[in-house]
């Protein structure tokens, strides 16, 4: 038997050594893809007329791990999604990462040409950012269709960035990409930037050519954090325009704490939670919000805004309150419940139902 254990041995190791008998561990135990492993290159160049090409599940994990492990950031490549991808029972790995120790952005430009990438979930607190991509910068997202996709974590005492499609984006544009899924956090002290589309965009300067444009949500969004900042499309904005966006939001706060409407920069909308610095055009939120009592930034377009035009913006739907009762915590019915410096021009209307609980 011992012999027999010993050549069984010999044999793996022999094979090991042949080319091509070579594995790629993708650091994932919940899909089996070892029938067809990935290559160590994509199919293209990666240039904008022949950039790689994204065809199944194991090139999005390649490109996943890539970035993360080998920390290749892609900067100025281009990656054309080819195939409507499945990831139904995979719980994936976030593009990019991003925490208290190192930030392994992806910058490479991704295309999703009109393809679907559906059923994707995250259960694991990977980094401080989480989504399909978890931390981007200086790059392009452009036509990219998620549905169907779940986002549950605990993030603990973490400042915690979420969205469908990026958690983190840093300097970058996100045109004419769609949405569709559910975001549950539990914390018990963390800073939530929650958002259908993306949990935090930022940007230096407005002078730059950084945008949303063109996107759509469909978002189920709970949150009992003491500092929340969510939204339909985006948890936090900072010199990024939100321009020719819709959303279909429904917004649970579960927490009664005071301290959710302590400091500056907290708040919930339909559209955006927190926005700094960045105008809104021609975007529209149906929205189903329902908050505790230690939220009052709430609003139907966005909660908190600082130097903002908000234009052509139109609202519907209802904003509920628990444990509370109007006299002691009116509701904001306004496209903004606080902030200053903005300008809402005539054209913008809102329609929103009050109700207590």
């Amino acid at each position: 038997m011992i012999k027999k254990f010993i050549m069984i041995c010999i044999i793996i190791l022999l094979l090991s050594m042949i080319p091509g008998c070579t594995s790629i561990s993708y650091d994932n135990n919940n899909a089996d893809i070892s029938n067809n492993p990935q290559p160590e290159v994509f199919e293209g160049a990666g240039t904008s007329e022949d950039p790689y090409l994204i065809s199944n599940l194991n090139n999005m994990l390649y490109l996943a791990n890539s970035v993360n492990n080998e920390k290749k950031s892609y900067k100025n490549m281009y990656f054309l999604l080819t195939a409507d991808i499945d990831m139904k029972g995979y719980d994936w790995i976030p593009i990019g990462k991003k925490d208290a120790w190192s930030q392994n952005d992806f910058m490479g430009n991704f295309d999703g040409n009109g393809y679907t990438i559906s059923n994707y979930k995250i259960t694991k607190n990977w980094t401080f950012a989480t989504g399909l991509f978890a931390s981007c910068s200086n790059n392009t997202l452009n036509n990219i269709t998620i549905k169907n996709a779940t986002i549950r974590l605990d993030a603990g005492h973490n400042l915690t960035e979420v969205g469908l499609l990026v958690g983190y984006a840093n300097e970058c544009r996100i045109l004419n990409c769609s949405t569709e899924g559910s975001i549950y956090m539990t914390s018990d002290a963390a800073q939530q930037n929650l958002g259908g589309i993306v949990g935090n965009i930022f940007a230096a300067s407005s002078s730059n050519s950084s945008i949303i444009k063109g996107c759509k949500s469909t978002i189920e969004i709970t949150s009992n954090g003491p500092y929340p900042n969510v939204g339909g499309i985006a948890g936090r904005t900072t010199n990024i325009d939100v321009v020719e966006c819709d959303t279909i939001s429904i917004i649970e706060y579960l927490s009664s704490m005071a301290s959710a409407s302590g400091g500056s920069y907290n708040g919930i909308g339909g559209l955006i939670g927190v926005n700094l610095r960045a105008d809104v055009r021609e975007c529209n939120a149906n929205i189903n919000i329902v908050g505790g009592a230690g939220i009052w930034k709430v609003s139907g377009l966005i909660g908190y805004s600082e130097w903002a035009d908000i234009e052509s913006c139109h609202v519907i739907g209802t904003i509920k309150r628990k444990n509370v009762n109007s006299d002691s915590a009116p509701i904001n019915d306004s496209l903004i419940s606080s902030g200053t410096n903005n300008q809402i021009s005539e054209d913008c209307t809102c329609e929103i139902t009050c109700e207590y609980d």
